[in-house]
């Protein structure tokens, strides 16, 4: 076999071609990592926002826009579940429907906004009631609805007085 030796030039240039290929191979590596980074900073915040969107999404869904309680198709879902559990376990549940006396009177008197103010303070004093696994909602217009698990008619009856009384005691200014 023939042995080809180079010159020292044709050593160094072809030297010079591996460098100069294997700078821009680095090169572009760097690129392409670059762009990687940023376009997965880019996945993560739209993501974030994704979720916060959702967030936000199921929240106008689910609860009513003014008192921020469950809205009326929420609340029927979520009694629903309960009612299947409570048939499961052979235990009782309460379901206590509220309504604001002289409402109409009100909104003539003082307008809308006082009106809503007065629909506000009132979930804010049935919703101080609950206990952890209660369920509130509002059914519509000056309706609420009280879903109460593990109560009996004795207990329910108690409460409603309460919350009468609480409701009662409550100046909207």
């Amino acid at each position: 076999l023939p042995i080809l030796i180079k010159t020292k030039e044709e050593t160094i240039v072809a030297q010079r071609s591996m460098i100069l290929v294997a700078i821009l191979v680095s090169l572009v590596f760097f690129v392409m990592i670059y762009f990687l980074l940023k376009v997965n900073r880019l996945r993560r915040q739209s993501n974030k926002k994704l979720e916060k969107l959702n967030s936000r999404l199921y929240e106008l869904a689910t609860t009513d826009g003014l008192t921020k309680l469950l809205n009326r198709r929420h609340f029927m879902e979520m009694t629903r579940k309960e009612f299947v559990r409570q048939r499961r376990r052979n235990t009782t549940a309460s379901l206590l429907m509220v309504d604001i006396d002289g409402f109409k009177q009100v909104n003539d008197s003082f307008g809308h906004a006082m009106g809503d103010e007065v629909i506000i303070a009132v979930a804010r004093v049935l919703e101080s009631d609950l206990r952890q696994y209660d369920y509130l909602g509002r059914f519509g217009g000056e309706e609420y609805v009280m879903l109460l698990p593990d109560c009996d008619v004795k207990m329910a009856y108690e409460i409603a007085l309460r919350l009468c009384r609480d409701v009662s005691e409550r100046e909207v200014v």
